[in-house]
This record gives structure tokens, C-alpha cells and sequence, in this order.
């Protein structure tokens, strides 16, 4: 009797990693399905949307103003999006964020970029999101080709958008 209600628990254990394993990584790889509508309220920047994206690969970043490597890599996304590569390719989303600090977030990281706020967080959990922050690369057809999470660089920003 003992025996089994050990090998219950393990076995729950196992399962219950299991289940922690896939909803850490679901949405966190190379996919090919199209890309879920953009929250429609702006933070900075142009309106933009998924059917505006159309024509060029393009990456949507899920952030938050709460994110820690949200802000460890803040730098290196300005600098991306204030390149020739990345002008007019990028696109965030702030998800499930104050509005107030949301936009604090834009000013002290110098984000003029289009930016949208997910305010319920439906439209990320539409896309998979997992953790933050999360990069979606968007090809010239409006699929979503690869999924990226964790803090990027400018050379890794570079490397997904060519990917698409």
C-alpha cells in the first residue's frame, strides 16, 4: 500500500512537470499559422495592424512595464528600431499593464515605435505567449514563422526579421 501511494505521488509529479514544461515553451517555437489581430488602443507611434504589416516580414514584442528583461533589452530594441533594418518593422505590445506605467516605460526607453496596449492580455495568450518578453516573427503574408522568448539583442532582433 505504501509502495503505491509512493508511486502515485511520483507518478503526479512527473505529470504535473509535464504539464509546467509545455505551457513554458507552447508558443515558443517555429510555427506557421497567421498571425491573431493587433490590439487596436496606441501607446506611441503609428496606428498600425497586421494587415498594415502586410508586404514585409515584421516583429510584434510583447513587454511589460513590470518585465525585468523588458528593460535589459529596451536598449538594444530603440537601437533596432531606429536602424534601416528595423524602421517600420517592429511592433509592441504592451500586455496586462497599467497605462500610466506602460507609458512611463516609452519615455525612459525612448521608444517612439509603434506600440499598442493589450490591456486583458487576450491578444497574447491569442499569439502563445508564455513568458515575457516574447517575439513573434511575422513574414511577408501575415504568419507567424518563429516565436523568440527572453530578452533580445540588436543582432538577434536582426537575425529574426531576416528569418522570415
Amino acid at each position: 500500500m505504501r509502495l503505491v501511494r509512493t508511486l502515485a505521488w511520483i507518478g503526479a509529479g512527473v505529470a504535473a512537470l509535464a504539464l509546467v514544461a509545455f505551457l513554458i515553451t507552447r508558443g515558443m517555437a517555429t510555427t506557421y499559422r497567421s498571425a491573431p489581430p493587433l490590439p487596436t488602443q496606441r501607446l506611441a507611434g503609428p496606428r498600425v495592424s497586421i494587415a498594415s504589416l502586410r508586404g514585409k516580414p515584421a516583429l510584434v514584442l510583447f513587454w511589460a512595464s513590470w518585465c525585468a528583461q523588458c528593460g535589459q533589452e529596451a536598449q538594444a530594441v530603440r537601437s533596432f528600431a531606429q536602424s534601416s533594418a528595423g524602421a517600420g518593422r517592429i511592433v509592441g505590445v504592451d500586455w496586462a499593464d497599467k497605462p500610466r506605467a506602460a507609458r512611463r516605460f516609452l519615455r525612459h526607453h525612448g521608444w517612439t515605435f509603434s506600440n499598442v496596449r493589450d490591456r486583458t492580455g487576450e491578444v497574447g495568450l491569442s499569439y502563445g505567449l508564455a513568458k515575457l518578453p516574447a517575439l513573434f516573427v511575422i513574414d511577408g503574408r501575415g504568419q507567424i514563422v518563429k516565436a523568440l522568448s527572453g530578452a533580445q539583442t540588436q543582432s538577434s532582433l536582426e537575425r529574426a526579421l531576416r528569418s522570415a
